[in-house]
């Protein structure tokens, strides 16, 4: 269990993500940038490097209160600018075989499953119960998106578990009922 000056000392704070361009060529070169910005960004939380992006990514934690419309427009992007399959089952099927059909379309693509949207909380307890505290399906962190109907769920791959949205390769949408 978490210390209270754990749990409190990010109160007031929000967590941001910056970019930070690679500029070298070579592990030597890498170790050096990583360095230079952990000295610069004290408050780093988490530095994430990954061969196919040419930045370093840069997890903190800054003074403010996160924005939800901020994570709204940015899951809205990320549903704008992938690729969607659509699920439509041949005969009817209950709501524990639909996620499981629809976790393997994602899987079938070489993907694991990262993230799941849908346009209602209530929408989706009825049809598949989740804790209301924090919302999950078979481990998955569940979000309710703004700019979709209530009866929408969507089902997000990407290359690897803990990826971050804008890291979304490909998705599933389908219906609750």
């Amino acid at each position: 269990m978490a210390s209270f000056n754990e749990v409190t000392s990010t109160v007031g704070q929000r967590r941001v993500t910056e970019r930070v361009q690679y500029s070298g060529a070579g592990v030597d070169s890498l170790i050096a940038q990583v360095a230079a910005i952990l000295k610069v960004e004290t408050g780093a939380q988490r530095v994430i490097l990954d061969v196919t992006k040419d930045h370093i990514k840069v997890e903190k934690f800054v003074k403010g209160t996160p924005n939800p419309d901020e994570q709204q427009e940015l899951f809205d992007e990320v549903l704008k600018s992938t690729m969607m399959s659509e699920y439509f089952p041949e005969k009817k099927v209950t709501s524990y075989e639909q996620i499981c059909n629809m976790f393997k379309q994602v899987t079938d693509e070489g993907l694991e499953v990262t993230l799941v949207f849908v346009g209602d909380m209530a929408t989706l307890n009825n049809w598949l119960p989740v804790s209301k505290k924090e919302p999950k399906i078979c481990g998955i962190k569940v979000k309710k998106l703004k700019n979709i109907p209530d009866d929408v769920i969507i089902v997000c791959g990407a290359e690897w578990v803990g990826a971050e949205p804008e890291d979304i390769k490909f998705t599933v949408k389908g219906v609750m009922s």
